[in-house]
């Protein structure tokens, strides 16, 4: 069974993700790689062409082995059969993004349109790149609305439950104080991609401070801080600086060598304490 990607239309939701980048004129006419059912499991579908069978068969297992813990984590009940493209030409992937959401975001490697539709680009820790992309589907479960709304929310929570841990102390701007507020990590793709270097300890500080239930509160309400926690932006981001000083930056060396990924991806999925 083949098919090409025609365009998709999701009512009121444009949720775009992965490494940032930025957005370009939408190509006329680029000819789109042909995606078949390559496998099937009891909760996913993966459609691919070029990619290996090994790497299908890493990103199914990923996914299956970590969707009852997201659904668990996230206090959703089940997860409903889950399309998964697995894109290997960087031109048929950015096409079928300009046809499933209106525009080309070079440098992104996945995004999702919908709870049950994920897109990523074959290559480096596809496997792990998938489940992160699972993690926003796994958040739409829970508010349909949060795709990008707010961004810091949006990116956090999938950089924590991923495990996508970048040590602040290998950033300079948080060693030197410099730390984002929420409005410049709810920055468009163009202007700014520090999300992807401080989400995991932004999740990690929420639930430290207020719990999963906390977590999941503020999901369903689209990051209302006020009336989810009570505090203003302003006292929750003194309340995560607080945090992240004491954990990571008090009395530690400096770090010479800053990370060099900056928007993405650790090698290894970071333990999480809760």
């Amino acid at each position: 069974m083949h098919r090409t990607r025609c365009a998709l239309v999701v009512s009121g939701l444009v949720a775009v993700c992965g490494c940032g980048g930025q957005a370009s004129a939408v190509s006329p006419s680029v000819p789109l790689e042909v995606l078949s059912l390559r496998l099937e499991t009891a909760h996913f579908r993966v459609w691919a062409n070029h990619a290996t069978a090994t790497t299908t068969t890493q990103i199914a297992e990923r996914l299956e082995t970590e969707f009852p813990r997201l659904s668990a984590d996230l206090g959703v009940a089940d997860l409903p059969v889950t399309t998964v493209e697995v894109w290997s030409d960087t031109e048929s992937f950015h096409a079928d993004m300009a046809a499933s959401i209106g525009r080309r975001v070079v440098g992104a490697t996945g995004y999702v349109v919908g709870p049950t539709n994920v897109t990523i680009l074959d290559g480096a820790n596809a496997a792990g790149r998938t489940t992160h992309e699972l993690a926003h589907c796994v958040s739409l479960r829970v508010n349909p609305r949060l795709g990008n709304n707010p961004r810091w929310l949006w990116e956090a929570v999938a950089l924590y439950e991923n495990g996508e841990r970048v040590d602040p102390r290998t950033l300079p701007y948080m060693q030197n104080g410099n730390y984002p507020t929420l409005a410049q990590l709810s920055g468009d793709y163009a202007s700014s991609l520090q999300i992807y270097d401080v989400g995991f300890v932004l999740g990690e500080f929420i639930v430290a401070t207020w719990g999963r239930d906390g977590l999941i509160r503020l999901i369903q309400a689209n990051g209302d801080l006020s009336g989810t926690v009570g505090l203003t932006a302003a006292e929750f981001e003194q309340r995560w600086y607080a945090f992240v000083t004491e954990k990571y930056l008090r009395e530690q060396p400096v770090v010479e060598v800053a990370a060099q990924h900056r928007g993405r991806r650790c090698a290894q999925p970071a333990r999480r304490d809760d």
